[in-house]
């Protein structure tokens, strides 16, 4: 037997500052679940999404004249991003 749990309480994240490329995401309690920092490597900009415990689980690199490249989770290879973004019935396949 299973059982799915369904939260009875709206979920509120706030975004400081409201900037895609540069923020904090916590709940409406304070609490920080994520940050979003960007940097420049190689020519380009580099996003990273950290966890709570300031674990980097994403990264997308980007910019002008540099192909854009995602990491997701511990992947420590690089994907370009027409490749992430294919059409596929089993999600990050």
């Amino acid at each position: 037997m299973s059982y799915v749990l369904i939260a009875e309480t709206d979920t509120d994240l706030t975004l400081t500052p409201d900037d895609p490329i540069a923020t904090t995401i916590t709940t409406s309690v304070g609490e920080i679940l994520y940050q979003v920092l960007t940097g420049t490597q190689g020519g380009g900009r580099v996003t990273q999404v950290r966890n709570a415990c300031n674990e980097v689980i994403g990264s997308l690199g980007w910019g002008a004249g540099v192909p854009d490249k995602v990491l997701v989770g511990n992947s420590r290879k690089p994907i370009s991003m027409p490749s992430w973004m294919k059409k596929s019935a089993i999600p990050f396949d």
